[in-house]
């Protein structure tokens, strides 16, 4: 029971049908001397959707209205008071419980009903205390109260206001015999008030308690220059500690988790948690800052108001401030109001993320304003992907001489070793400026002095001072007159990668970690199925071509690209590309595309031609020698080109494995073939091709397919070149007498005369495929252990292979799944007793085959 009762009255609610009903009623005598009754009970119903309902009858229980419900008490043993009038001898108390039937039940305990006694001489109207005195449109007023009469009938409580803590008026709706406390949420355009409690007897006495005056903070505009550091405790403007300094400040919401508030005030903002700060400390070696609570929203916005007197000095003032918010797309941005916050404009640009290592980024925003009532706001913009806060410490605002450029920006970097050593800085161009100072350094510790440009919007900058593959740092400062100088505007960059060495050649030697690419090597769209390795692997073969590294594919259904690092290339000059591959793991087909390409950046966007493809990608390599893929590429204009591996797969090829990727000027291809048809000439197939070179060229093995993936050779034609090397066109074609009834694809694996090999692009002949189901051979003929039976059908379908005896007892049965087109199906004869023997096929909708004989040895 409640209360560490033993016992306690239950409703089996959670095995009764949903909705079912069980009442306990309690019948007693209301006709005391006074009418106000209360009635005390404890409920416990800890999960579910089942309720327990009490309902007052003053008629003996013909008609009951209900007084009170109980729902859900998940954290246990629950107490209810309930106040009613009854003064009828013949009055009824029904506790009802509806069921759900849940998994727990309802309990009722320390069920208490009494009389209060009526109100005698005067009572006490006790002490009220308010939640904040400081009030805003939006404001919640909680009054509570303290020390006063209560229990007693024929009491009345009732809130009161005024305007002058004089004349008082009744607040409407405010009335009751049993609740003094009152909550209110302030309206529009609310002037500041007094309240009070006012506590009535019915013999006609009354008293009042104190009085508290509710107040709508004033703005006020601050004079210039203004700095605030969030140091020390906030002050009380439209809720509790919502403001760093009462009138100069606003924030809004003012109370919740999109509200503002100083980084380690847990109360006052009602926030949910304290969880997630944006950084350890303040800026500058400070202890506080503001905060909003991004990282617990999934959406949000919350505004903070700085008001200012900007009637002094020249019309360009800067706002300056540190801000911290090192992860996610949760962002703050700035805007000023020139009339009192009517309207607002953006200042400079969106805020995103900050320094990851060192929290707070410097941040200095010019703007022009004359006016007495300027507002600065900042605003934070929540998005659900922040697992850290949003800060803002050390906030200044000045009039200054010389305004610092604003919306720094470094694009084009030349890579080290690529000409001239330089990167293109933008900005905004300030007003009134006689030019700029730039420098460029590895820290970002602002400079001495740099390089005077003049008056403009663009500069190049040597970076001839910064380590290639580095963090880096670029410095902007404006010229006034008189000689002033803003401060500086600083930018991080990365200083990209010196280009590699030409002829190149990466062999993934130089890592020492597994997972990881050589310097300036990336991978795009590869998740952790970017791999590779120190060592041979002992499981799907993946193995080294050279050396003792190489890299990995895992089959995906999206393209993947390694980069190699940046390569200077001339234009005019024709370069060789190769790279050599292997498939790993069991004889599976799925790679569907490999190609060696040529790209301008290290992004699929940036890949502008295809220099080699192989198509699908052989699966007859599984633990075999490497196959050199190779393409030549000549540049029409000078510069920085990045050498691409692309594949892509359709199924579960598993790995594919990589070494040797190689550039240098020159032919990389020993043969170039121009073009490769493939047509159907009556009952045969005619094969024709093209080379444009031959280099060392031995010949070409023609190889057949009739699915596209695993391919047999059918014939061989040797070069056609002196001694294998030509610059002259050359024709060749094959003409292949026994195709197959489906599709036939047809493919050259070239030879080298050192043994190297290359695949040509696939060319298809689309077969003529059957009516009906065919069984067109039998081999070999006779047999010993397996018969090789040759089916055509005309579409995917099951079929059941049959052989029986030459009386037609059926001694066994096959069960297959045939492609449509050529199929070889092998049946097992191996038990069969020597002797002559009949095979049939028969369909999945019963049609059969003609009969083959065939012989057992």
């Amino acid at each position: 029971g409640s209360n560490g009762s033993a016992f306690s009255a239950r409703f089996h609610s959670g095995n009764v049908s949903a909705g079912r009903r069980g009442a306990l009623s309690l019948f007693f005598n209301g006709n005391t001397t006074g009418n106000l009754k209360r009635l005390s009970y404890d409920v416990i119903n800890t999960s579910g959707t089942d309720s327990l309902i009490v309902e007052l009858s003053t008629d003996g229980g013909n008609t009951f209205s209900v007084i009170d419900t109980a729902a859900s008490t998940a954290g246990g043993w629950r107490n209810k008071v309930v106040f009613f009038s009854t003064t009828s001898a013949n009055s009824v108390l029904r506790f009802t419980g509806r069921a759900d039937f849940g998994s727990t039940d309802i309990g009722l305990d320390s069920v208490r009903l009494e009389e209060l006694p009526p109100c005698t001489g005067s009572p006490n109207a006790g002490t009220i205390a308010v939640n904040s005195s400081s009030v805003c449109t939006g404001s919640v007023v909680n009054f509570t109260v303290s020390g006063h009469t209560t229990l007693q009938s024929g009491l009345t409580y009732k809130w009161q206001e005024s305007d002058n803590n004089s004349l008082w008026n009744d607040i409407a709706g405010t009335q009751s015999a049993t609740t003094a406390n009152y909550t209110f949420t302030v309206p529009a355009n609310y002037t500041s008030k007094y309240y009070r409690l006012a506590v009535s007897c019915n013999n006609g006495s009354f008293v009042f308690s104190n009085s508290i005056q509710l107040t709508v903070p004033t703005i006020s505009y601050a004079a210039i220059p203004y700095t605030q550091s969030f140091e020390s405790v906030w002050s009380n403007g439209c809720s509790t500690r919502d403001v760093p300094e009462a009138g100069f400040w606003r924030n809004t919401p003012f109370t919740g988790n999109t509200s503002w508030r100083r980084d380690n005030d847990t109360t006052g903002g009602g926030w949910t948690n304290m969880n997630n700060p944006a950084a350890p400390t303040g800026a500058s070696a400070s202890s506080r800052y503001a905060r909003f609570h991004s990282s617990i929203l999934t959406t949000g916005t919350g505004t903070f108001d700085l008001f200012l007197n900007c009637t002094t000095g020249n019309a360009t003032k800067e706002v300056k401030f540190f801000y911290a918010n090192t992860n996610g797309t949760d962002s703050l941005r700035v805007f000023v109001s020139t009339n009192g916050g009517t309207s607002f404009s953006p200042i400079g640009s969106v805020l995103t993320t900050s320094n990851a290592t060192n929290f707070w980024d410097e941040v200095s925003i010019p703007f022009t304003s004359t006016s007495a009532t300027t507002v600065v706001r900042f605003v934070a913009y929540a998005t659900g992907t922040n697992t850290s806060d949003i800060g803002i410490d050390e906030v200044s605002v000045s009039a200054v001489d010389c305004a610092q450029p604003q919306n720094v920006q470094v694009t084009a970097i030349t890579p080290a070793g690529a000409g001239a050593t330089r990167a293109t800085v933008t900005w905004n161009n300030v007003a009134g400026n006689l030019g700029y100072e730039i420098a460029f350094a590895a820290t970002n510790t602002p400079p001495s002095f740099g390089d005077v440009v003049l008056p403009n919007t663009v500069t190049y900058l040597d970076t001839t001072n910064v380590p290639a593959n580095s963090n880096a740092f670029a410095f902007v400062r404006t010229f006034c007159a008189g000689g002033a100088t803003s401060s500086w505007a600083v930018v991080p960059f990365v200083a990209p990668c010196a280009v590699g060495a030409i002829p190149y050649n990466e062999g993934f030697e130089s890592i020492t970690t597994a997972n990881t690419l050589p310097e300036c090597m990336s991978a795009t769209q590869l998740g952790t199925l970017t791999l590779t390795y120190l060592s041979r692997q002992t499981t799907y073969f993946r193995k080294p071509r050279s050396g003792t590294k190489f890299a990995s594919f895992l089959y995906s259904t999206t393209n993947r690209h390694l980069f190699s690092r940046p390569l200077l290339l001339q234009a005019g000059v024709q370069y060789g590309a190769e790279v050599w591959y292997v498939s790993d793991g069991t004889n599976i087909a799925g790679w569907d595309s490999l190609k060696l390409q040529i790209a301008t950046s290290q992004s699929q966007a940036g890949i502008i031609q295809s220099l080699a493809r192989v198509a699908p990608v052989p699966n007859s390599n599984v633990d075999t020698n490497y196959v050199r893929v190779a393409g030549n590429f000549t540049p029409t204009t000078t510069g920085v080109y990045y050498l691409t591996v692309s594949a892509y797969g359709n199924s579960a090829p598993w790995y594919l494995s990589f070494d040797d990727l190689q550039l240098a000027p020159g032919n990389a291809l020993p043969v170039t073939i121009s073009s490769f048809t493939a047509e159907r000439k009556g009952s045969t197939n005619l094969l024709q091709w093209i080379t444009s070179t031959e280099a060392n060229n031995l010949g070409f093995e023609i190889e057949r397919s009739a699915d596209g993936r695993n391919f047999t050779k059918v014939g061989y034609v040797a070069s056609s070149a002196t001694n294998g090397n030509s610059t002259q066109p050359i024709s060749y074609n094959f003409t292949d007498a026994l195709p197959l009834t489906g599709n036939n694809y047809y493919r050259l694996k070239q030879i080298d005369k050192d043994g190297k090999t290359s695949y040509s692009n696939i060319a298809l002949v689309k077969g003529n495929f059957g009516k009906e189901l065919t069984l067109t051979a039998v081999y070999p003929n006779p047999a010993t252990t397996t018969l090789n039976v040759l089916m055509n059908a005309p579409a995917f379908s099951k079929t059941q292979i049959v052989v029986t005896d030459l009386a037609g007892k059926v001694l066994n049965t096959y069960n297959y799944q045939l492609n449509a087109g050529d199929n070889t199906l092998s049946v097992n004869v191996a038990a069969l007793p020597s002797g002559t023997y009949l095979i049939k096929a028969i369909c999945d909708n019963g049609c059969e085959s003609a009969v083959k004989k065939f012989f057992k040895q």
